[in-house]
């Protein structure tokens, strides 16, 4: 195995070690997949002005997650299907995330259960991702799941309501559930469930006091709504590009989001970030947290837990230098870097 330095690397090394098809699904997208695309170019339309001569030796980048003393601003985005690439893939990330002190969301679609990820109930830094329907009765299964074997948090997904055509998958004829070491334990879920509305939302707030996140959201509208009706967090994201072919990105409006929002309400945000300047560009327009996805997939595959022990270690590494060559001390300093936003002069 040589010697993964950069997560360019990695990518390469995994792609090398599946199937072509199998490479694809990972990167599948929404319809042509420009929406995914944009996920990574637009970071090269965001330019940031360096402050120079500042005495930025000692940074520290830790950050407070609903009470939680993580190591960096990072997540580990929730991750289904990936048992098809290593069987103990869920309990990988949650160990690593551990390790490294940065918040791991477990899918409610995944092949095992939170009591086998945290049989003990010791581990600080798991949260429940879920994806729920219109049934109440399913949401207080899962939500009570959640409470009882330890989850610090809970996130819902509210942009997939149905599946999205994905003309990479369809031309592959991959269908990742095929390929899952066990059949996911929330298979069936929306063949038998009707979508989530705000009503069902409101409901669910009144079944827990744990913090709620709504993941998802690209409208301010959408996220002023979702605060008044109690969430904590705002997780601003398109998926990926894997669900909707609209080729509008989180981080375009991520500022507009963040400014509609009290300071006390958490804004995670995702989409084609790998690189630390990417983490720093992000949250310089206004992100708390920025969540993690492909990059640890590309780890796993490419060598197992060290893999994606790699990949956090990369973009903690690179932030801290980003950070460093801007000038920037903190994340107040961060937040207050000049941006040259050249999206904003895009005719949409």
């Amino acid at each position: 195995m040589m010697k993964l330095r950069t997560i360019r690397e990695i990518i390469k090394v995994a792609e090398k070690k599946i199937k072509p098809n199998a490479f694809k699904w990972i990167n599948g997208a929404a319809e042509f997949g420009n929406t995914c695309d944009r996920n990574r170019d637009i970071f090269r339309q965001i330019g940031i002005v360096p402050r120079v001569l500042n005495n930025n030796k000692n940074i520290n980048i830790s950050k407070n997650f609903f009470g939680r003393k993580c190591s960096a601003p990072i997540l580990f985005s929730p991750l289904g299907g990936t048992d098809q690439f290593n069987k103990k893939s869920e309990f990988i990330f949650s160990e690593i995330a551990e390790k490294n002190k940065i918040p791991y969301f477990f899918p409610n679609n995944s092949g095992h259960t939170i009591r086998e990820i945290n049989p003990l109930k010791k581990k600080q830094f798991l949260n429940r991702s879920m994806y729920l329907d219109n049934d109440l009765n399913f949401c207080k299964r899962e939500i009570s799941d959640a409470e009882k074997n330890g989850c610090h948090s809970i996130t819902i997904t509210v942009d997939s309501p149905v599946r999205p055509v994905s003309y990479n998958k369809i031309d592959q004829n991959y269908d990742a559930r095929k390929h899952y070491a066990t059949k996911p334990l929330n298979y069936f879920r929306k063949k038998k469930g009707k979508p989530l509305t705000w009503n069902v939302i409101s409901k669910i707030r009144k079944m827990t006091k744990k913090p709620i996140i709504l993941k998802g959201i690209l409208s301010k509208h959408d996220a002023l709504r979702a605060y008044n009706l109690g969430m904590d967090g705002i997780w601003i994201s398109n998926h990926g590009g894997r669900i909707l072919e609209s080729d509008v990105t989180a981080v375009e409006v991520l500022s507009e989001i963040r400014e509609k929002l009290p300071k006390k309400v958490t804004v995670i945000c995702d989409g084609g970030i790998r690189t630390g300047t990417d983490i720093l560009k992000t949250i310089s327009l206004g992100a708390d947290f920025v969540s993690i996805g492909r990059p640890l997939i590309y780890g796993l595959i490419a060598n197992s837990k060290e893999g994606v022990n790699k990949v956090i270690e990369l973009l903690k590494f690179e932030f801290l230098n980003s950070m460093k060559l801007a000038g920037a001390s903190n994340f107040d300093d961060i937040k207050k870097l000049k941006k040259i936003l050249r999206f904003y002069n895009e005719s949409r």
